[in-house]
């Protein structure tokens, strides 16, 4: 699989920054790319490592240079790795806080179900095969650092939390930190959870102090590291970190000492350490003039309907997501269904009676505790603190979807708890953990809690189970338009060409395309992008193209990239945060496409032949439109002349876009041009206004690239679509006798489009053309391990006769990928018997 195959969405931002290092000719140049970023907001110089938490990928770039091989290949692998030590710190945390091995399997067990539950989202973005999204790094160094400050939790108190578990803690806190940015907000709902857990009288007030100091500790390495990140620097985290730690260690006054009373001294500390933590934040704010998480404020505002949607632009492009949309009942379908959710509100009951035995007991025995009790008290506070924290998760979940994934291993670990002996023998009063009735309860649970991976569920339909469901795997779709559009950059745009696009493109381009910047990008804590995005949606609203090239050119922007996907998904939703001459206001749908810039506003402003035109069409394919921009000069003189002609013609003319096609050049372009005008009749109507702009843009790509297979590939789906089948069999027949030798991936391309024809004239008249096109296309099927095409065309040549070249085919298909769709679908046909279990676990685990 190549880059281009890849759909990575936003991600592609981080991972670009890993391919930074790993494409630079020494490491040392490699580094310096990443603290003189001159690629993320063009003009502008910025150092990544202080700005936008890559330390991951610059940790793996690293050692990836050392290993060598495959650089996406190692990167994944990582990522599984890493998700692997976070699995496992889950359930090592959970043993510890059990007491039972038990424990760490049943939350083994839940966090594989709810992973793998029918829709594979109730606890993971695995969708759409995004593999460098922050969750994959933030949510194991969560869990990992969860498991430290579990240890240092369940210490006796009267000894300290030991050295090594509060360095521990320190460090998990610096890793999470610098791995993801949200962390400082994780890791606020964290100690505001050890802290209440102190309030509830079952933390002793110098662990507190221990752990806020160990918070503060790990905090200044990850800002040290950071060359001094300005967010987590100004994050209400650290202030209250730094205000428990000093709240908790220092020694009472003797007044307040001599107060008596537990409740005295729990009141003091929280308001003392709110109080403390809300002032040295507000000062380190003034300090730094920070900005850049604003906008986390602003959602939280619409979400809780304390702010109108139009208060804040940044806030509308969140929830135009369903990850930033309120939590689907269907994930909450999918917790009860695996017993997570079940489990979690017993192990939550249970808690919560053992904190109000607790309590009785401490009014009733005032003599100092033993090491046993402190020790089983040191646990109950662990165990407090797991469920207050998990509350606030599921709360912060419920209001933002994306965040289920960090709920999800929380409510596993509170759940796997239901399985502990020590937990139920503390809520029934029994004392010791060897009391029959608490073994009883406890490992019975947790053997139920071990057989989710193999239920089906009880609410959601379907027989598969989340074992099965774990092998569900399928081939990752080529985008072909984002293929040509890369291609098209990689070979035509200059050097140090400056490209501003929706944030996503802006990301794709910046990761596959080396030698072009981006001007902004999806990195939202950073507030000069935030502007820089809110620049570029001007393209999405009414404004002039006058407008739009002035906001735009200000930043030495020398294309602007619009997407169509985008484009239809936004246009018309703007007006309430642009000036009164950008708005669209009320209009029908054709008149919206006809005023939107990146629909068919830029048309309004065409190409001039005294070289003072505002925009210039370097590229175009079905989705993606590349603008040339003009020199700043043009603006008004363009917007003249605009105006005198009076009103433009339609977008959908083929008069309006003759001007624009004479400023493409190259090979690529006309391909994507080609394809443009294929597909146009199909997205806008056969009528024969559709097909004189199919015509207009196939002529254009026939004279910049004249006898291409390509471009004549796309004529003769003009030509089928119109109904003239046999000119188009011809041509597509032409196209591949042309692409052979020269253009393996042209000729798949073009084997795809005659797949239907030559079945339909059977094997008397097509096998002897399928074997000839079959025997060129078999060594870039196996060079692209294309397993699936090689199965497929195996068995239309067995189903045509030809036994010799179908086994060939079929044991080739095999030997690259046995689990792939094709392959166990016809493994009966091949084999003769059907595919046994651990030959398929053999053939999943590439065994």
């Amino acid at each position: 699989m190549d880059e281009l195959q890849v759909p990575i969405s936003d991600s592609a931002f981080y991972l670009s920054y890993y391919y930074d290092v790993v494409r630079a000719p020494s490491l040392w140049e490699g580094l310096q790319r990443l603290l003189r970023d001159s690629r993320s907001e063009a003009p502008d110089e910025v150092n990544a490592l202080h700005k936008f938490n890559v330390v991951p990928e610059l940790i793996l770039a690293c050692l990836q240079r050392l290993g060598g091989g495959s650089a996406f290949a190692f990167y994944v692998a990582a990522v599984v790795l890493f998700t692997a030590l976070g699995s496992a710190g889950l359930a090592l945390t959970s043993g510890l806080l059990g007491g039972s091995p038990l424990c760490s399997l049943a939350a083994g067990s839940l966090y594989f179900a709810l992973c793998f539950s029918p829709s594979m989202q109730a606890a993971s973005r695995l969708g759409g095969a995004a593999i460098a999204l922050r969750e994959f790094w933030g949510v194991p160094a969560l869990l990992l650092q969860n498991g430290w400050l579990s240890m240092a939790l369940v210490a006796p108190a009267r000894k300290g939390a030991p050295l090594g578990r509060l360095l521990g803690c320190a460090v998990g806190t610096c890793v999470l930190e610098l791995f993801w940015q949200f962390a400082p907000f994780v890791l606020l709902l964290q100690l505001l959870a050890v802290l209440a857990a102190h309030t509830l009288g079952t933390l002793p007030r110098r662990r507190l102090g221990e752990v806020g100091l160990a918070a503060m500790l790990g905090t200044v390495a990850a800002l040290t590291l950071s060359f001094g990140n300005r967010m987590l620097l100004c994050s209400p985290f650290f202030a209250l970190a730094g205000s428990t730690a000093v709240v908790g260690l220092v020694p009472l006054s003797p007044g307040l000492a001599a107060k008596e009373g537990l409740f005295f001294e729990s009141a003091w500390v929280l308001v003392s350490a709110l109080i403390f933590g809300i002032v040295a934040q507000q000062s380190l704010a003034q300090v730094a003039s920070e900005q850049e998480d604003r906008h986390v404020m602003q959602l939280l505002l619409q979400k809780l309907g304390m702010a109108p949607p139009e208060a804040s632009f940044d806030a509308f492009l969140y929830l135009q997501a369903p990850e930033f949309q309120f939590l689907s009942m269907s994930y909450v379908h999918e917790a009860l269904d695996s017993l997570a959710l079940p489990a979690a509100g017993l192990a939550t009951l249970l808690v919560a009676a053992t904190w109000l035995r607790s309590l009785v007991c401490n009014r009733k025995h005032s003599s100092k505790p033993s090491f046993e009790e402190e020790s089983r008290a040191a646990k109950q506070s662990a165990w407090l603190v797991q469920v207050l924290f998990l509350s606030a998760l599921l709360l912060l979940a419920g209001l933002v979807s994306r965040l289920r994934v960090l709920a999800a291993p929380a409510l596993c670990l509170v759940g796997s708890l239901s399985a502990s002996p020590d937990l139920w023998a503390a809520a029934l009063g029994v004392g010791a953990r060897r009391s029959w009735a608490a073994l009883l309860l406890g490992n019975s649970l947790g053997l139920v809690l071990l057989c989710t991976p193999f239920m089906s569920g009880f609410r959601i339909p379907g027989p598969s189970s989340p074992v099965q469901r774990a092998q569900q795997v399928g081939e990752v779709a080529a985008d072909l338009d984002m293929r040509e559009l890369v291609e098209w950059a990689n070979e035509s745009l200059p050097s140090g060409s400056l490209v501003m696009a929706d944030m996503t493109l802006a990301a794709k381009l910046r990761m596959i395309s080396p030698t072009i910047s981006v001007g902004n990008h999806p990195q939202y804590e950073s507030q000069t992008s935030r502007q820089r995005n809110r620049d570029y949606y001007r393209t999405f609203t009414c404004a002039a193209p006058s407008t739009v090239h002035e906001v735009l050119s200000k930043y030495g922007v020398t294309h602007v990239l619009l997407n169509a996907n985008a484009c239809r998904a936004r246009m018309g939703k703007l007006d309430a945060f642009h000036e009164r001459q950008d708005r669209c206001g009320q209009l029908s749908q054709a008149e919206l496409q006809q005023r939107t810039f990146c629909w068919g506003g830029f048309l309004t402003s065409p190409p001039e032949s005294d070289g003072n035109a505002l925009f210039e069409l370097a590229f175009r394919n079905p989705v993606y439109t590349v603008l040339r921009l003009g020199p700043s000069r043009a603006t008004w003189a363009s917007e003249k002349k605009r105006r005198r002609r009076g009103p433009s013609a339609q977008w959908t003319a083929a008069a309006s876009w003759r001007d624009w096609l004479k400023g493409l050049r190259g090979l690529k372009a006309a391909r994507g041009l080609a394809r443009a005008g294929a597909t146009w009749p199909k997205r806008h109507g056969g009528s024969s206004e559709a097909l004189e702009v199919a015509e207009a843009f196939l002529q254009a790509a026939e004279r910049l690239a004249p006898g291409d297979p390509m471009v004549d590939l796309q004529r003769a789906e003009m030509q089928q679509m119109s109904g003239d089948a046999k000119h188009a069999f011809d041509g597509m027949l032409d196209a591949a006798q042309r692409a052979e030798g020269l253009d393996p991936a042209a000729l798949n391309q073009v084997f795809q489009a005659l797949k239907r024809p030559l079945n339909e004239q059977g094997p008397q008249a097509s096998l002897a053309r399928l074997k000839k096109l079959v025997a060129a296309l078999v060594p870039h099927w196996e060079a692209t391990h294309n397993a699936f095409e090689l199965c497929d065309v195996a068995s239309w040549l067995k189903d045509w006769g030809d036994q010799k070249l179908s086994r060939k085919l079929w044991a080739a298909a095999k030997r690259i990928d046995g689990y792939d769709a094709c392959v166990r679908e016809d493994w009966s046909k091949w084999e003769g018997k059907e595919m046994l279990s651990h030959e398929t676990w053999r053939a999943f685990l590439r065994m």
